[in-house]
């Protein structure tokens, strides 16, 4: 990554911006041709199939799980298996399908890849949310570690802060 100066009118997606938080404040809310090339430079650097299957509960859940699987191999298997046991048939399959897309994708296209699936998530009935927030923490703690840049503690806040994932409860964390 190379630091670029914040003025610039075009920044693209996985560079990093020197800037101050109080530069970005009075931009929130604000489109401009730079920051919508921006959001379509993010989206392109999601593949088609993943955006597809993000705007439905079972491609969202694989997603999510997809997002949160360790690079490595060996740790990775840990956590299918923990998977394995738990989840449905039809969201191991769809994770299957989606994995290699997922893995293959930019890391600066994360997150708005978690914030895609935010809509289909927010459908899941009570209970399926519930279901979603064991597995997620399982999944995650089948690793025994945080990725060292703490996407996975930032997905799992997402799904326990009542910000952003519907309006269900169960097991301690909630879904708003």
């Amino acid at each position: 990554f190379t630091p670029v100066d914040p003025r610039a009118r075009k920044v693209e997606p996985g560079t990093v911006v020197d800037i101050h938080p109080s530069e970005i404040v009075p931009l929130v809310g604000t489109l401009s041709p730079g920051t919508a090339e921006f959001g379509a430079a993010m989206l392109a650097a999601i593949p088609e199939p993943v955006r597809d299957a993000a705007r439905e509960p079972v491609g969202a859940i694989a997603t999510v799980y997809a997002l949160v699987l360790d690079d490595d191999e060996a740790v990775r298997s840990v956590q299918l298996a923990a998977l394995r046991g738990a989840t449905h048939p039809a969201i191991l399959r769809e994770l299957g399908r989606l994995l290699p897309h997922v893995h293959h994708m930019p890391h600066y296209a994360r997150l708005p890849l978690a914030e895609l699936c935010v809509p289909s998530l927010r459908s899941l009935s009570p209970a399926q949310a519930t279901q979603f927030g064991r597995e997620l923490e399982a999944l995650v703690q089948a690793d025994e570690r945080r990725t060292a840049d703490g996407f996975e503690n930032v997905v799992l806040g997402l799904h326990g802060s009542g910000s952003a994932w519907g309006d269900s409860c169960g097991n301690g964390r909630c879904i708003h």
